[in-house]
């Protein structure tokens, strides 16, 4: 079953309660489920829950479920998630590992061992900025190696406002960040969180991203 194969609602859906309970979660609330299903659907999603909600879970969940789904019995799908500030990709990737789960945060300045691990599939979630995946040509290369590559399930975009609140002076890649979809490969949808959007930077963000007709969540109108 390739990826972004969806299998009947059953499935999916015990696939998504087996990996929530396997970061400690007994159930995945009702907005949750919806933005993991739709993801799962191959669709870009973009998502405004409120602070406190657990959008993170959202996306923690994914290479799990992805790898429930496809049978393996250990680790091997991965995603990639840009995010604004150093201090809250150091807090995610704890959460993460406290979870049991393999995740870096990568700045550019880590050694090549570092490197390898993110090629070879090392760590499920993958922290970054914008600013590396847009200008570093050495991480350029790492993150577009074959062998990440066709592990790669998502690129996810926390904290997305940021995209136009800080993009158009303050640090313009994240204005950039739609061209993202040109490095990867032309089946891999975007994942865009955020717990605080208006109509207007919403439809900013979906633009910048290059999002084609993004599924809302919760569920409203965008244009």
């Amino acid at each position: 079953m390739a990826a972004n194969a969806v299998p009947m609602d059953s499935a999916l859906d015990s696939a998504i309660d087996a990996a929530g309970r396997r970061l400690g979660y007994e159930t995945v609330k009702e907005d949750q489920r919806y933005v993991i299903r739709s993801f799962l659907e191959g669709k870009d999603v973009f998502a405004c829950l409120p602070t406190g909600y657990g959008k993170s879970l959202c996306y923690f969940i994914l290479p799990l479920v992805y790898d429930i789904l496809q049978g393996h019995s250990s680790p091997w799908f991965v995603e990639i998630v840009i995010s604004p500030l150093q201090a809250l990709m150091k807090d995610q990737v704890k959460s993460l590992q406290d979870k049991g789960m393999t995740a870096v945060s990568v700045m550019g300045r880590e050694d090549e061992e570092t490197k390898q691990g993110i090629v070879s599939g090392r760590y499920q979630v993958v922290f970054t900025t914008p600013e590396l995946l847009l200008q570093n040509k050495d991480w350029i290369h790492v993150f577009q190696s074959a062998s990440l590559t066709e592990r790669l399930i998502a690129i996810v975009i926390d904290e997305a406002h940021c995209v136009k609140k800080w993009g158009s002076n303050f640090r313009k890649e994240f204005s950039k960040l739609g061209d993202l979809r040109g490095f990867f490969p032309s089946h891999l949808h975007f994942m865009a969180l955020t717990a605080t959007a208006s109509q207007t930077t919403r439809k900013s963000v979906i633009k910048l991203l290059g999002m084609h007709k993004p599924v809302p969540a919760p569920p409203m109108h965008v244009d």
